[in-house]
C-alpha cells in the first residue's frame, strides 16, 4: 500500500515551492466508489482531504499524486469549485510538476483493467479531458468539476 502521507508531504511541499498558497490538511483514506477524493472545510477552518483508498491499496501513486495535488488545490483562497483561481493554480502545478490535473482518470486507471477508450471527451468550459473506457449509453457525459456537458471528439485528440 502506498505511504499516502508521504505522499501529502511530498505534494504540498512541491505546490509550495511553486509559490501557490496550499493549506495545510490531514490526509484520509475512504471507501469511495465514484470519486478518488475529496476536501472538505472543516467548522474549525482546516482541512480534511479524503482519498479513495483503494488507490492507495492498489499501488496508483500517479492517480493519488494527481488526486493529491487537486484537493490541495482546494484549500487556496477562492478555489471552490474548480473556478478561474483553481484553473490558475492547477495551471502553474501542471507546468511545473506534470501532475495530470486536467486530464479525468479512467475506469482502467482506477481498477487497473485495460480496456480500448471508447470515446474522449473535452469540457469547454473548464478544459478538463479524458478518454472514457466504458459504455456511457450515448448519454451526455457531465464534467464532474463544472457539470456542464462535455463534447465528444475522436479518441486519438488531445
Amino acid at each position: 500500500m502506498l505511504d499516502i502521507q508521504k505522499i501529502y508531504r511530498d505534494t504540498y511541499s512541491e505546490l509550495k515551492k511553486m509559490g501557490i498558497p496550499v493549506n495545510e490538511a490531514e490526509v484520509v483514506l475512504r471507501p469511495f466508489t465514484e470519486v478518488t477524493g475529496k476536501c472538505r472545510t472543516n467548522l474549525d477552518g482546516t482541512f480534511t482531504i479524503s482519498i479513495m483508498k483503494k488507490l492507495a491499496v492498489n499501488d496508483k501513486y500517479d492517480c493519488v499524486r494527481c488526486t493529491m495535488a487537486h484537493e490541495l488545490l482546494h484549500t487556496c483562497k477562492d478555489t471552490c469549485n474548480h473556478d478561474a483561481k483553481w484553473r490558475e493554480y492547477a495551471g502553474i502545478a501542471e507546468e511545473n510538476g506534470h501532475y495530470g490535473l486536467f486530464e479525468m482518470y479512467t475506469y482502467n486507471d482506477v481498477h487497473g483493467t485495460d480496456y480500448p477508450p471508447i470515446k474522449r471527451v473535452i469540457c469547454e468550459n473548464c478544459s478538463l479531458a479524458g478518454n472514457l473506457v466504458v459504455p456511457c449509453d450515448d448519454q451526455p457525459v457531465k464534467c464532474p468539476w463544472c457539470r456542464r456537458e462535455m463534447k465528444s471528439v475522436p479518441v486519438d485528440s488531445k
